[in-house]
């Protein structure tokens, strides 16, 4: 095969494309490196390596291959079986009191106008109460003022 022609074109009509296979003709690749036992295994969804002998020692499956190895190295097994310890939440997190840790997001500019005429917004999440305060900004560089206007109000409730 001419490594330089192409299997198949795309043709664009209107705006999408369309694969043209027709100008060529009909091929068919096919790579295996999978014995039958791995096969086999495989095809009856990674059961025992013990069962397909057995399927196959009572004739339970029409098909079957001669299968020789009792042990198969399977990689998708190995990773099913892997064991991970679980993710423990209050691991990484420290109990926080309330606004001692305070996180923010400055989101914008978005296409169509928020509230006041705003394209731009600034949020705050107290993370131990999960509070939330949200404050609509026409340009992200007044964010800064909002920021100090939210000490200041969170300094006089506490």
């Amino acid at each position: 095969m001419d490594k330089t022609k192409p299997i198949a074109t795309c043709v664009r009509i209107g705006g999408l494309y369309k694969l043209d296979v027709k100008s060529t003709p009909p091929q068919a690749l096919m790579s295996s490196d999978n014995s039958s036992e791995n096969l086999w295994h495989q095809r009856l969804g990674h059961i025992n390596f013990s069962d397909p002998l057995l399927l196959q020692n009572k004739g339970m499956v029409y098909g079957l291959s001669v299968l020789k190895k009792l042990h198969i190295d399977c990689e998708a097994c190995a990773f099913g079986k892997q064991h991970r310890d679980e993710f423990s939440a209050v691991k990484y997190r420290k109990q926080w009191d309330t606004l001692e840790l305070v996180h923010n997001d400055l989101c914008g500019p978005m296409q169509t106008r928020l509230l006041g005429g705003a394209y731009n917004f600034l949020i705050f999440v107290d993370d131990c109460t999960k509070l939330t305060w949200v404050y609509f900004l026409r340009l992200k560089s007044h964010a800064f003022e909002y920021f100090k206007q939210f000490r200041n109000m969170i300094e006089k409730q506490t």
